[in-house]
């Protein structure tokens, strides 16, 4: 193995790293676990490591963008100059296949758990000054809404340690040149029916449709009326009928879209999916004004760009809905009740 480099070895001696390492989670939940690891690295003084191997949603065994060991680098540049290697001394052929279980001590998330099966468990050591996770940071950017507070931290943040890959980045300023300069563009992003379990399970609101962020997107057109509508969504039905309403005003960027309650990243996963949220998401900082649902694709977009007006329509419309909600589960509730209680006076009979 090639001698370590002596700043690597002052890295590692008294510094101490931050390992990032992927879990089976959207893009941008991956994206902000590492900016927040990011922000504590920098705040205990250690080192971050990105490292996401072929157990990533988002890894291609062929690699991507010319870039093979690590997806996150098939977008981003390195956030740093150590790799695995130098830290583990392990072959980068058994790391990058190797589950977060097998390390000898780490920090692993329960949501959602990783499936371990091999009898390779706690085989590779980690050095006492090192610290691996796959857990969501403590410092994020928001779950029901956007840390406004935060934004610029985050902006900062990505300013010096997230670079991105030249075909991306060239991909992103063409599609601009083309669609957006000179024009006032309404950036709409929406996830589909696949998350309203999460929202009626994690927030207590129902899932607002389709027509509530056209509302908001008529609204802004009764000031802008030559206004275009970017619109980046994870569903195909909610383009179709975004196109009905607004045809040729309505951009979107060419991506794949799961099928109705289906979320692309477990549906079809892949770097290529990958970069196509992520153009998505920077597209969105670059609008004039977003309207969008609670969700870290939108709030990615307002920490690449922390001073864009924005919308989250379930701070607007989701009290009501709640409302609305608990009184249907409350009756829905009752009803059952009811029809337990007949079908038991029923049987006495």
């Amino acid at each position: 193995m090639t001698p370590m480099p002596n700043d690597k070895i002052l890295d590692l001696e008294s510094n101490g790293v931050i390992v990032c390492l992927s879990r089976k989670v959207g893009f941008f939940a991956l994206f902000f676990q590492v900016l927040g690891h990011i922000y504590r690295a920098e705040q205990e003084g250690r080192v971050p490591l990105v490292f996401f191997g072929s157990n990533c949603l988002y890894w291609s065994d062929g690699g991507h963008n010319g870039f093979q060991d690590n997806a996150w680098e098939y977008y981003f540049e390195p956030v740093s100059d150590l790799t695995m290697e130098d830290v583990f001394q392990e072959p980068l052929e058994r790391l990058k296949n190797a589950s977060i279980y097998e390390y000898s001590r780490a920090d692993i998330t329960h949501n959602p758990p990783e499936q371990y099966t091999g009898n390779l468990k706690g085989s590779i050591v980690v050095p006492d000054n090192v610290n691996v996770t796959n857990c969501w940071a403590e410092f994020d950017s928001g779950q029901q809404e956007i840390h406004e507070d935060r934004r610029a931290i985050f902006y900062d943040l990505i300013s010096r340690y997230i670079h991105l890959r030249p075909a991306i980045a060239s991909k992103i300023n063409n599609f601009y040149q083309r669609h957006f300069a000179g024009s006032f563009v309404i950036g709409v992003h929406m996830r589909g029916t696949e998350r309203s379990q999460e929202v009626t399970g994690w927030y207590g609101m129902p899932h607002l449709d389709e027509n509530v962020y056209m509302r908001e997107v008529d609204r802004i057109l009764k000031q802008f009326p030559d206004a275009k509508i970017f619109l980046a969504t994870d569903t195909k039905t909610t383009v179709e009928k975004f196109r009905s309403r607004y045809q040729d005003s309505l951009l979107t960027y060419n991506a794949q879209r799961a099928d109705e309650g289906n979320s692309p990243h477990l549906q079809f996963g892949g770097a290529e999916l990958g970069e196509q949220v992520l153009i998505e998401a920077i597209l969105l900082s670059k609008t004039s004004f977003l309207i969008h649902g609670i969700s870290n694709v939108a709030f990615a977009a307002l920490c690449f760009s922390p001073t864009l007006a924005h919308l989250n329509v379930y701070l607007k419309y989701g009290k009501s809905g709640e409302i609305q909600l608990r009184l249907k589960q409350k009756v829905q509730s009752i009803t059952e009740k009811i029809k337990r209680r007949l079908n038991s006076l029923t049987k006495r009979s």
